[in-house]
């Protein structure tokens, strides 16, 4: 398993440094302007509506499977799943006719603070993007269908050659047609994920759309009303993540962008250490509860966990002492102000520690999904995003743009908290060895700090980037030795060989 979950993050590292070559092509075309600002809230709602009714069943989708399959087989199992993607289908359709059909209203409640100009160019970009729900859609299910057949490699093959078109196109195409260039990059992407996730399905030779069984709405409904439970965490957190985009549009033209920088190199982290335990802790450990191998259970979970808290370690280590560095590096351009900069600078600090609380909040949850514990996983998660939603409110015209940072990582603070309450085994050793690597990451951040304070000349932005990551990477492996955690074995290996 490590050397499959090594493999998957050095492709997904190589992707996210693609995609910061994208996002500061992206910052050099269209800067804090109001079309970047009408894209994102443009793509964010088309992603919001989705997960609002759908991301509840893509997260117990690939669970909920593996359940069925050992307990009915297989074919009965892509029976149901038959089902489950068309009647998928026939309501996403639906959301798609009717968002088109009342888009202007949509636009409203997404940017309350645009003028008419502004919402008028929003309604077309929504339009423009609303069709691509149904791919997405579509996507989704299929990468949790692989994955449940232990095939994890396609989606970021694509999502790599994906964000090499994006710059390719950006470069290219942004002189001539702008903000739309990036529109027929994100289809490109779309496409070409759905063409391949769909060979593979054929080359696995797993029996999805060959399947003669019927497809019947209690199919449908035995995935979906298992996720009902789900449903109000994902439907509040939708509701957070429009509301946070909304707020922001009120505190000015820019302000949506600002925001979107400042949590970008976080965002891009939380995805891969997010995707790594759908991947590959969810199917894993779902399949040891189910037969009752609970050492096993929790000896692949705190793997796969240990591992994460280590890079997140680095992480927020660096952007703790040097936010200024990447922010100087990737968003100083004519397009973008030196007051806002400095904005941006502080939210990516802030943002940075929200990856910590982010990770323990997924890690913890999806350990209570796999063992069966789903109700009090949606209980929690309500919790968190309702705590979200009221510092936003209460916040925002208080704290500015500070409020967000400060909202999103409470919320998920208090949630991680009482989901790791009512972690199902082992719950007092996976506390002390939690403890461990608080430790390791306050004195990796530590470190930093009397490190940058020991620098009293001038360095390149380049040079300070590359110096206070080796010395970040450096006092992670040595605390590991020093804290004796599990990961040293690893570490006696690579010096060995």
């Amino acid at each position: 398993m490590v050397k499959k979950i090594s493999f998957l993050f050095v492709l997904r590292f190589a992707k996210i440094v693609l995609s910061i070559l994208s996002l500061w092509l992206s910052a050099k075309y269209f800067g804090t302007s109001v079309w970047r600002d009408v894209w994102l809230l443009a793509l964010n709602g088309i992603i919001v509506l989705d997960a609002a009714l759908w991301g509840p069943l893509n997260e117990i989708f690939r669970t909920k499977f593996i359940f069925i399959r050992e307990d009915e087989g297989e074919q009965q199992a892509l029976v149901k799943v038959k089902s489950l993607f068309f009647y998928t289908f026939i309501v996403s359709v639906v959301l798609v006719v009717l968002i088109a059909c009342f888009h202007d209203l949509f636009v409203r409640l997404l940017a309350p603070g645009f003028d008419d100009a502004a919402l008028s160019s929003l309604s077309l970009m929504l339009l423009l993007l609303v069709p691509a729900l149904l791919l997405n859609q579509l996507n989704l299910l299929l990468t949790g269908l692989l994955n449940a057949y232990h095939s994890y490699v396609i989606p970021d093959v694509v999502a790599f050659i994906s964000t090499v078109a994006n710059i390719i196109l950006l470069i290219l195409l942004a002189p001539v047609i702008g903000i739309f260039s990036l529109v027929i990059s994100y289809y490109l992407g779309v496409l070409l994920l759905t063409a391949l996730l769909l060979w593979q399905v054929s080359r696995l030779k797993i029996a999805l759309f060959s399947n003669a069984g019927p497809l019947r709405f209690s199919y449908f409904w035995v995935f979906f009303g298992f996720s009902l439970p789900f449903f109000y965490s994902y439907f509040l957190g939708q509701v957070n993540t429009i509301l946070e985009k909304s707020l922001a549009s009120t505190l000015g033209i820019g302000m949506v962008s600002m925001v979107d920088y400042g949590r970008k190199f976080s965002e891009m982290l939380i995805m891969v250490l997010s995707g790594i335990l759908m991947t590959f802790m969810v199917p894993s450990i779902s399949q040891h509860f189910i037969k009752k191998d609970y050492d096993a259970f929790f000896g692949d979970f705190r793997l796969i966990y240990q591992w994460g808290l280590l890079i997140i370690a680095v992480f927020v280590a660096v952007f703790s002492v040097i936010p200024d560095v990447f922010v100087n590096l990737f968003y100083s351009q004519d397009s973008i102000q030196a007051g806002e900069l400095e904005v941006i600078t502080r939210l990516s600090m802030l943002y940075a520690w929200g990856v910590l609380v982010v990770y323990l909040y997924f890690a913890f949850g999806m350990a209570l999904l796999s063992s069966n514990n789903r109700k009090k996983h949606a209980y929690f998660a309500v919790v968190a995003q309702v705590i979200a939603i009221g510092l936003n409110l209460a916040l925002v015209k208080r704290l500015g743009e500070i409020a967000f940072p400060v909202a999103y990582i409470t919320g998920h603070s208090v949630g991680a908290i009482v989901m790791f309450v009512f972690f199902p085994f082992r719950i007092r050793k996976l506390f002390f060895e939690t403890i461990k690597y608080f430790g390791l990451i306050g004195s990796t951040v530590g470190i930093m700090y009397v490190f940058d304070h020991c620098i009293t000349f001038m360095l390149s932005d380049v040079v300070r980037l590359t110096l206070y990551t080796g010395v970040a990477v450096f006092s992670v492996a040595t605390f590991v030795v020093v804290f004796r955690l599990d990961e040293r074995r690893y570490l006696k290996r690579l010096f060995r060989g």
